[in-house]
């Protein structure tokens, strides 16, 4: 069984003339941050690989969580990840070794949101606010069989 763990970026306002990948987290997202650390706590522990957008806003996210990080998981920053879309997101967790119990991507509306839409209609959730995680588990064998027929949503959290 394979373990899928999906986060969006912490709370980062839009700024008029800003550029959109150079966003920031508020002082509210840096919190949120901080607080996912807190609750992901002991819920990691499988995680082998994360998966970071090379945006500002999800880079700043994981530093606030990534004490609640095995310190053996590898950690890698990809451009594919900003703005993606569920597909692409899949796609990316398809990648994953053969060898990884679980990875754990930080990405983007509406990619993020679009997933959750798609493996748990009837969960209620209707998309990822800032900040909020998805556990998903997936009976495939192999990280390139990870599709989302054979995903189920384990468990939601908001922040």
């Amino acid at each position: 069984m394979k373990k899928i763990v999906i986060i969006r970026h912490a709370e980062s306002p839009i700024k008029p003339g800003a550029v959109d990948k150079q966003r920031e987290l508020s002082d509210y997202g840096v919190e949120q941050a901080k607080l996912l650390g807190v609750n992901l706590r002991c819920r990691l522990d499988d995680v082998d690989e994360v998966v970071c957008s090379t945006a500002e806003r999800t880079c700043q996210t994981l530093t606030g969580f990534a004490s609640a990080l095995p310190r053996t998981a590898n950690i890698s920053y990809e451009d594919s990840l900003y703005n993606a879309s569920a597909n692409e997101i899949i796609e990316r967790v398809n990648l994953a070794k053969d060898s990884s119990r679980g990875i754990l991507i930080i990405a983007h509306n509406p990619g993020v949101s679009d997933i959750l839409r798609m493996v748990a209609p009837e969960s209620g959730h209707h998309g990822h606010t800032p900040a909020s995680v998805a556990y998903y588990y997936s009976i495939a064998n192999k990280w390139g069989d990870v599709a989302f027929a054979n995903m189920k949503l384990k468990f939601f959290m908001r922040s």
